[in-house]
């Protein structure tokens, strides 16, 4: 079986399927060692020792980047078998640098400390490299830690500014194609890489304190003639935060989409003025909200005067790939102290998702505007109820033993439904 690509061909041939049986096909994961960076992740270290023991026997380095809350001493606790080196704050690059510098095995895992992937979803990827020489590295598709249907990543792509996007991400999909396809990007999440292009192309950028240098690294491994790709048929697990305490990350996001859009898409039509254009607009509308647009301004004002990074010419393909479809845009982060994803003041738009804490379950479905279909299903997918709500009026649902996860999803992606929870 295979997937034809508009320049070359990714397989899925017998090594790939070997990897899919219950054995885990002896496809042997000794040929990869995990690189994870921390800063003050020392509650994430438990879930990170079950990751990496169940990855065994797979190598692990980990860099912690100079904590204050003990993470480098959990690490060395809990994860006897890794090799922890620890060093100054310098970014996440760095991080992953440093610990590029003591892998000398043929793959090389990129994990995040909130991020998990069983030894069999890797056993996929590793099957996925091995099976398919054009490429230099291969992510998995990225799942909400503890919420199975609901995607965090599948691929990354770009906007023309720079800014590196999550195809799918926030979006429940209960069924996602399998096979190998081509990205633009894959996430440094959960992705693994060839060492030996990783280390001909040296490691990240440290230009990039954090976010975006995925992206980066990605894209100047196209520009060495490499592709990269989702692998459809494996799975991980990502924790992702609430809209609410991202200030700080929105900062080193602006700073970093700036570089990324200096080095790869200055030919792409945006001039510099086109930049300030987009930051005088965004800043006019903070001060609108009665939120100070300073440090966003210094912070741009600080990443156009750095000195600018090479500049690499894209192929005519990476282009026509580069900025994904509108389907698969992302929706917004959890908000903070919702009941779970999804949710969007107190509304299930598109869709809405809950643990439930007591039998049984009821919900109280009011229409909006227009009327709206949503379907209540289990967090296995199952189908439990199906529902028509006409504009303010109120729909009653009571489940009288409801599955552990419940969503509510509206059947249209610009539909939303008031949900209360009695």
């Amino acid at each position: 079986m295979r997937q034809k690509e508009n320049n070359g061909e990714l397989h899925l041939g017998k090594g790939y399927f070997k990897a899919l049986s219950p054995s885990g096909g002896g496809w042997s994961v000794e040929r990869v060692t995990a690189a994870v960076v921390l800063y003050n992740n020392a509650e994430l270290i438990p879930g990170l020792s079950a990751t990496i023991q169940g990855l065994s026997p797979a190598g692990a380095v980990i860099y912690d980047s100079c904590s204050s809350d003990g993470s480098a001493e959990k690490a060395c606790k809990m994860i006897s078998d890794a090799a922890v080196i620890t060093g100054d704050n310098l970014g996440f690059g760095n991080g992953c640098n440093r610990c590029l510098e003591k892998i000398d095995t043929e793959y090389t895992l990129f994990l995040n400390s909130d991020a998990s992937i069983t030894r069999e979803n890797l056993a996929l990827l590793v099957a996925a490299l091995d099976e398919n020489s054009c490429l230099a590295a291969v992510q998995p598709v990225i799942r909400l830690w503890g919420w199975e249907l609901v995607t965090a990543g599948r691929g990354v792509y770009l906007t023309p500014f720079g800014e590196s996007w999550d195809a799918g991400f926030m979006h429940l999909e209960p069924f996602i194609k399998g096979g190998i396809r081509e990205v633009p990007a894959v996430t440094a999440a959960v992705a693994l890489w060839r060492t030996s292009v990783l280390k001909k192309l040296g490691g990240f950028d440290t230009g990039y304190f954090m976010y975006f240098e995925d992206a980066d690294l990605s894209l100047r491994a196209r520009g060495a003639g490499w592709k990269v790709a989702l692998c459809g048929g494996s799975q991980a697990a990502h924790m992702v935060g609430a809209s609410a305490v991202r200030e700080k990350a929105e900062l080193w996001e602006l700073a970093s989409s700036i570089r990324l859009q200096r080095r790869f898409l200055r030919g792409s039509g945006l001039s510099e003025r086109s930049l300030w254009s987009r930051e005088l607009r965004i800043a006019a509308g903070m001060l609108l909200r009665g939120i100070s647009p300073f440090a966003r301004i210094k912070t741009f004002l600080k990443a156009l005067a750095a000195p600018a990074p090479e500049e690499i010419a894209l192929d005519r393909h990476t282009k026509s790939i580069l900025y994904g479809i509108p389907g698969d845009m992302p929706l917004r982060r959890p908000e903070q102290g919702a009941p779970g994803p999804g949710w969007q003041r107190g509304r299930a738009a598109p869709w809405a998702g809950l643990k439930p804490h007591r039998k049984p379950l009821k919900l109280a479905l009011t229409g909006e505007s227009h009327a709206s279909t949503a379907a209540v299903v289990s967090g296995s997918g199952e189908l439990l109820r199906r529902v028509t709500v006409s504009p303010s009026k109120t729909v009653e649902v009571t489940l009288a033993e409801p599955p552990g996860i419940v969503y509510i999803k509206c059947d249209s992606l610009s539909d939303s439904i008031k949900v209360e929870v009695k």
